[in-house]
């Protein structure tokens, strides 16, 4: 019998070097495919997901009586995402080892903590978030925390050629970008793991290049697990 890939997602602030560590593993030929996301799924998995939405979906329009797009856009993207998770999950090979999300699930609801107010957020907005916590602790088994001081973030927001939202921003304003995604993939997190065995490894990427970080990645997703010598750490 096989053993199933493990299922891991990227996460942090913007200028964490999620991007960067995705492209690093993706480069080696390691058996984990890195830089899955919600973002760009096929159309017909999108208007798959909002078949089977349909009632998330209307309620939350009944209930609000408008629409509230960027909700709505999760509901469809996170439905569509977990059925072609399990799909390849289900369809890979034994030389392959692992998954790594980059902007998956954790990421989506983190999104809509920070960029929306928890008092505008209706019930049955919290009701589907926490029935898709629920569906995705079955399948997520560790989420890689990636994070760097403020000031070095601002940095490389502000120097690199993605474009950011906040680029060039006030640095008061950056500072409190950046803390509120800090609190809202914390709240994800801790609820995820409250909810089964999901691990979480942190890496601070001001002090490991991606290379040294590629290599604990495959050492954990080949069951030897991360080195308490490394300046990443087990939280």
């Amino acid at each position: 019998m096989k053993t199933p890939p493990v299922i891991a997602e990227i996460v942090g602030p913007s200028g964490a070097g999620k991007s960067t560590l995705s492209a690093a593993i993706n480069s080696v030929d390691c058996g984990i495919e890195a830089g899955l996301t919600v973002w760009g799924l096929p159309l017909i998995s999108l208007v798959w997901s909002t078949l089977l939405s349909a009632p998330d979906l209307l309620g939350l329009i009944w209930e609000r009586k408008q629409f509230r797009q960027d909700e709505l856009k999760q509901v469809i993207r996170l439905g569509a995402f977990y059925r072609i998770l399990t799909h390849k999950g289900a369809e890979a090979g034994s030389d392959h080892k692992a998954f790594l999300l980059d902007e998956g699930v954790v990421f989506a609801l983190a999104k809509l903590r920070a960029d929306i107010d928890s008092e505008f957020r209706s019930k049955r907005m919290r009701r589907w978030e926490e029935k898709a916590l629920d569906r995705w602790s079955s399948i997520l088994s560790t989420i890689i925390w990636m994070d760097a001081p403020d000031e070095v973030l601002i940095w490389r927001i502000n120097n690199r050629a993605k474009q950011h939202r906040m680029k060039n921003s006030a640095e008061d304003s950056m500072r409190e970008f950046l803390a509120r995604y800090r609190a809202a993939y914390v709240e994800v997190i801790d609820k995820l793991k409250s909810r089964g065995k999901i691990q979480v490894i942190k890496f601070r990427t001001d002090e490991l290049d991606p290379r040294a970080m590629v290599g604990e990645i495959l050492a954990y997703c080949s069951g030897v697990g991360v080195s308490p010598k490394s300046p990443s750490a087990l939280l």
